[in-house]
């Protein structure tokens, strides 16, 4: 998706938030390598944890940095599979960071969009969905 938005971005600044739980952030890489992420970009890589637990802090505080600089049109947060989508939209609507500075005078959240694996949530609800018989 992040990719996808990086095409399309035409001639807008992004600030890019990605969250890996592992110490490598591949798509840290994925995304330096891109042809669209440009010099007038920034990517913060939150790895060895999850931005709804351990990194919640460090993500309010990178959004936060992002947002004061002016140096972006738009930030996007890129979370494991495992964060609920309800939590990140907390932090950036309730979050303070470090200083006690409140997010929401900085920023908005303008859009959250959840990607799941349709399969595997059919499978969830409809057992046996997919089965070998």
């Amino acid at each position: 998706m992040i990719l996808h938005l990086l095409k399309c971005k035409e001639h807008r600044r992004v600030g890019i938030n990605v969250n890996d739980l592992a110490t490598v952030n591949v798509d840290e890489k994925m995304i330096e390598k891109n042809p669209y992420f440009s010099q007038a970009d920034r990517i913060i890589a939150l790895t060895n944890g999850s931005i709804s637990g351990n990194l919640c802090q460090r993500l309010v505080d990178a959004v936060y940095d992002l947002a004061v600089s002016r140096d972006f049109d738009l930030i996007l947060i890129e979370s494991s599979g495992i964060v609920q989508p309800d939590m990140v939209a907390k932090f950036i609507s309730r979050g303070k960071n470090t200083d006690g500075r409140r997010l929401s005078d900085s920023c908005r959240l303008d859009t959250n969009v959840t990607i799941v694996d349709g399969f595997r949530v059919l499978q969830q609800f409809m057992p046996g969905v997919g089965e070998c018989n």
